[in-house]
């Protein structure tokens, strides 16, 4: 016959598997939203620790001051990463603008489309019979007799 402690003791027992069931789903799920930052996690644990020197040396050359080493280290680092970054920003507006003027201006050609310059709509695929392929290569429909104006041949 069960008695009473072992009735107790077999109600906690799967209380606490249901607690520590629901504690597992808890950390897998907080792991699955936490999973696409774990990289940047990571590297910023790496970027702290090897910064970490010199926010201690520059805090003693402050005469102590923390907060004030931190907010120059964080400004320092913003520079060094927006000066970089506008630099190849503007170069890059530049380089469109001058193409952008040149192409209008008609100083660069632009080649033509492939196949009879009207476009890919206008190919149909043929076996070449006199060069004994199995497999189709493109050939121009052109409106002309003119082998020259048949694209791809």
């Amino acid at each position: 016959m069960v008695t009473t402690e072992e009735n107790a003791f077999s109600s906690r027992a799967v209380e606490t598997s249901i607690r520590i069931g629901l504690i597992a789903l808890l950390v897998v799920s907080c792991f699955q939203v936490v999973r696409p930052f774990v990289q940047t996690i990571i590297w910023g644990i790496i970027l702290a620790i090897a910064i970490h020197p010199v926010y201690v040396r520059l805090a003693r050359a402050m005469g102590g001051r923390e907060r004030l080493s931190a907010a120059v280290l964080v400004l320092v680092s913003l520079l060094l990463l927006i000066v970089p970054l506008v630099m190849i920003t503007t170069g890059l507006v530049e380089s469109a603008t001058e193409l952008a003027g040149k192409l209008h201006a008609g100083e660069i050609a632009v080649p033509p489309a492939a196949g009879c310059g009207r476009g890919l709509a206008d190919l149909r695929w043929e076996t070449p019979r006199s060069l004994g392929h199995s497999f189709a290569e493109p050939r121009c429909c052109a409106p002309s007799g003119d082998p020259s104006s048949r694209g791809w041949s």
